[in-house]
C-alpha cells in the first residue's frame, strides 16, 4: 500500500543537522557553547534562551549540545538533557530531575559515587520520596515524614564541597519549560532555585519568557519577571531571523509544490503581490512557514490543474492564521465572490455588504484588522471598495 502522505509535507520537529540551518542558529550556538565551556563560574550558572513559540528554541538547544560535543575532551562538559514535559506531578518531576542529574555523574569513580549518594539523599529530603536510580536513597527515605531543614542544609553543603572538587563541569539542558502547566512551572523553577548555586554546573533553559513569567505571576500572586530575574543570571534572546530570510524560506518551501502547475494557473508576480500585501504579515517564525506549507501541500497536488495556486495559498493562509475569517468565507461565498457581470451600485446592495463585512471584521483582533482586510481585498478585488469603506477603528 502506497504512503498517502504528500511528499512535500514538512516534519514539525527541531533540527539536529547543522548543515540544514538557514537561520544562522548554528554559528550562534557555537559561540554560546564555547562561552559556556570556558566560563561556568565556581558557584554555578543559569542561562535561559528566550523565544516565542515556533522560533526554534529546541533547534538552538540541539545545536548548542552538538557544539559542546565538538569540543576537545579536556574542555567538554558532561551533558544532561532533561525534558520536564515528559513528567507530571510534583514528586515525579522533582525526582526525575535529580535522577537525570545523577545519571550525568555516572563515571564509575569512587568520589563520584559518594557525590551521587549525597545527591540522592538530598533529593529524598526535598521530595519526600525515594529516587529510583539509587537503592540506598530508597532505604534512606523509606521512613521519612518531614524533611529536616538542618539535614537539608548539611547535605547541600556536603554536595557543594564534593562538586567543587570535580574536575569536569556539567551542563544541564532543560527544554519545553513553557509546555508545563502553571503549577509545574513554579515547581521546576523552585527546584532549579534550590540547586542553581551548585558549583561547576550550568543550567541551560529554553522557554517563552512571557508565557513562563505570566504563569509564575498567576500561581504565586507575585511578579513573575522579578522571580525569573532572581534565578536566571544570563537571559539570551533567540536571534530574530531577518525578514528576508523568512521570505526566502517560505519561497523555497512553496515553489517546489507548483512545478507541475500549468503556467496559466501560476502567476509568480501575483503570488508576490498577495504575499507582500497580506500573507507576509502572518509569517513571523519558522513554524508559521511550516504550518502554511503543510496546509497547502496536503491537498494541492490533487488540485493543481483546477485552481489558481496564488488564490489557493491565500485561502490556506486565512485558514491557518485567521480560521474564523476562513469559516465566514466558506459559508458565505456569495458575499465575497461576484460574477464578472455583477455591479455593486450604491444603495441597498452595498449597504448590505458593508454591514455584513463589518460584522466579521469587528471580530478580528484589532492589531490584525488592517492586514486581514487588505488580504481579503486582494483576494476578492471587486469587494475591495466595500471593505476599504468600512471604519475598522
Amino acid at each position: 500500500m502506497s504512503d498517502p502522505t504528500p511528499e512535500f509535507l514538512l516534519p514539525d520537529k527541531p533540527l539536529e543537522d547543522r548543515k540544514r540551518d538557514r537561520l544562522n542558529y548554528a554559528s550562534f550556538a557555537q559561540r554560546l557553547a564555547h562561552t559556556i565551556s570556558r566560563r561556568i563560574p565556581v558557584d554555578g550558572l543559569v542561562i535561559a534562551i528566550h523565544g516565542a513559540w515556533g522560533m526554534g528554541k529546541s533547534t538552538m538547544v540541539n545545536f548548542v549540545e552538538h557544539s559542546l560535543m565538538d569540543l576537545p575532551e579536556t574542555e567538554r562538559p558532561r551533558i544532561v538533557r532533561f525534558n520536564p514535559w515528559w513528567f507530571t506531578g510534583r514528586e515525579d518531576l522533582t525526582l526525575q530531575f535529580f535522577d537525570y542529574l545523577l545519571r550525568g555523574l555516572d563515571d564509575g569513580k569512587l568520589e563520584t559515587e559518594e557525590l551521587r549518594k549525597s545527591l540522592a539523599d538530598f533529593a529524598g529530603l526535598v521530595s519526600k520520596l525515594p529516587v529510583p536510580y539509587l537503592k540506598e536513597a530508597a532505604q534512606f527515605a523509606e521512613g521519612l515524614l518531614e524533611p529536616n531543614r538542618k539535614d537539608v542544609q548539611k547535605l547541600k553543603a556536603d554536595i557543594v564541597s564534593k562538586l567543587s572538587n570535580q574536575d569536569r563541569q556539567m551542563v544541564v539542558m532543560i527544554d519545553d519549560v513553557d509546555r508545563l502547566d502553571k503549577e509545574e512551572i513554579r515547581l521546576l523553577f523552585g527546584v532549579i532555585k534550590g540547586v542553581a548555586d551548585f558549583p561547576n554546573i550550568c543550567y541551560l533553559l529554553a522557554f517563552d519568557r512571557q508565557v513562563v513569567a505570566q504563569a509564575l505571576t498567576d500561581v504565586q500572586s507575585s511578579n513573575g519577571e522579578e522571580y525569573l530575574a532572581k534565578i536566571v543570571q544570563v537571559p539570551v534572546p533567540l536571534p530574530v531571523p531577518p525578514r528576508t530570510t523568512l521570505d526566502g524560506l517560505l519561497e523555497d518551501s512553496l515553489l517546489p509544490l507548483f512545478k507541475a502547475t500549468p503556467k496559466e494557473l501560476f502567476d509568480k508576480e501575483r503570488f508576490q503581490f498577495f504575499y507582500s500585501e497580506g500573507i507576509r504579515y502572518f509569517i513571523n517564525t519558522p513554524r508559521d512557514i511550516l504550518r502554511l506549507v503543510n496546509s497547502v501541500a496536503l491537498f494541492y497536488r490533487d488540485m493543481q490543474g483546477e485552481v489558481k495556486c496564488t488564490d489557493y495559498v491565500a485561502l490556506k493562509a486565512l485558514n491557518v492564521f485567521c480560521p474564523s475569517v476562513y469559516e465566514v468565507v466558506e459559508k458565505n461565498k456569495d458575499m465575497f465572490a461576484f460574477l464578472e457581470e455583477d455591479r455593486l451600485e450604491p444603495g441597498t446592495r452595498v449597504d448590505e455588504l458593508k454591514r455584513f463585512h463589518k460584522t466579521w471584521l469587528d471580530l478580528v483582533p484589532e492589531k490584525d484588522r488592517t492586514r486581514v482586510r487588505r488580504l481579503v481585498s486582494v483576494m476578492f478585488p471587486k469587494l475591495a471598495p466595500v471593505l476599504e469603506a468600512i471604519d475598522i477603528e
